[in-house]
């Protein structure tokens, strides 16, 4: 009778890691795919500023010494009509979503947000580029997460937020090079 509970018990405990293996597979797999898009998202938030930056730097000179203003009005008309009178804060953004289960990190302010970053750094106004693009790597990876919760259970609701997060702000925070992986 002993013998009999002891292989059930290590047949429950087998199923149990294959069932933990399995999930844990797909949240790296899930995680290395934020990565990815957070990659492209970055990339692509670059080249809409540099593009803009560019042409603001090649104008006149008139162009560039209102351009910074122009840009923060754009900035502000973006963020209460798109955003929806979304704040332009983004680090502090992912922040309280970590902090806060129930916080969202929406499609649409994400939009808004990135939109102002652009039309801000676009027209020469001062920010940096690693706060937007921490805050879209996290509001990507929470969006994926949402979309795909089979493999994340109980406190697992930051998981991809926070792979996201950490490829944003890798990928503007280090420049060309990384210290770290040289």
């Amino acid at each position: 009778m002993g013998r009999r509970l002891r292989t059930d018990s290590f047949s429950n405990r087998r199923d149990e890691f294959r069932s933990l293996f399995r999930r844990s597979r797909e949240v790296v797999l899930l995680a290395a795919i934020t990565g990815v898009v957070t990659g492209l998202f970055v990339r692509g938030f670059e080249y809409l500023v540099e593009h803009s930056y560019e042409w603001v730097v090649e104008s006149p000179r008139w162009v560039g010494a209102v351009a910074p203003v122009l840009g923060l009005v754009a900035t502000a008309i973006i963020l209460r009509t798109v955003g929806g009178g979304a704040s332009p804060g983004t680090s502090d953004e992912y922040l309280r979503a970590f902090h806060d289960s129930a916080y969202r990190l929406t499609p649409r302010v994400l939009v808004a947000r990135v939109g102002a970053a652009v039309t801000t750094l676009g027209s020469g106004g001062s920010l940096g580029l690693e706060g937007p693009s921490l805050y879209g790597g996290a509001s990507l990876g929470a969006e994926i997460q949402r979309r795909l919760p089979r493999p994340f259970r109980g406190s697992d609701h930051r998981t991809l937020l926070v792979a996201g997060a950490a490829a944003g702000g890798h990928l503007q925070g280090t420049g060309d090079r990384c210290d770290l992986c040289a």
